[in-house]
């Protein structure tokens, strides 16, 4: 169910597990520690998330906010390499899993789907992971899976 305060979860100081591909379609995958500083706003509405990577490197921000209107949550992402706000995957919360997906292009610039899903969320733990598509939707491939612990 979507509510104002489904992302009251993430609120707080995080420490990160991350498991990456190193490039986009693999196979070889990459293990680094992180962090992260997450608060809530707007009454709930608003999750906001600073990102840091090893020795506390500002990776970047998320951002989600529940559009009430519509029921679904748009998580958008900026990139501290870049500063660009990118367009929103945009979902939802049911059975404590939250799947949010949007149209994207791979490296070579051809369309593809991204999925991100938060679930095992608990009081002390959760977990964010971030798959591909290249069929539609057909089958996916994860790229980067971190695993959340509170601080």
């Amino acid at each position: 169910m979507t509510r104002a305060s489904n992302f009251d979860f993430l609120s707080g100081d995080w420490i990160i597990a991350n498991r990456r591909l190193k490039d986009y379609k693999g196979p070889e995958w990459e293990e680094f520690s992180g962090s992260a500083k997450v608060w809530s706003a707007m009454d709930g509405m608003a999750s906001i998330e600073e990102l840091r990577g090893p020795s506390g490197k500002l990776l970047g921000m998320g951002v989600r906010v529940l559009n009430k209107q519509t029921g679904l949550w748009a998580d958008h992402w900026t990139s501290a390499a870049y500063g660009v706000v990118n367009p929103p995957m945009m979902g939802n919360f049911k059975e404590g899993v939250a799947t949010f997906e949007s149209d994207d292009v791979d490296t070579n610039n051809r369309p593809i789907k991204v999925r991100g899903i938060w679930d095992q969320i608990t009081t002390k733990s959760c977990r964010w992971q971030q798959l591909t598509s290249s069929d539609e939707g057909v089958n996916w491939t994860p790229n980067w899976i971190m695993h959340w612990t509170r601080a």
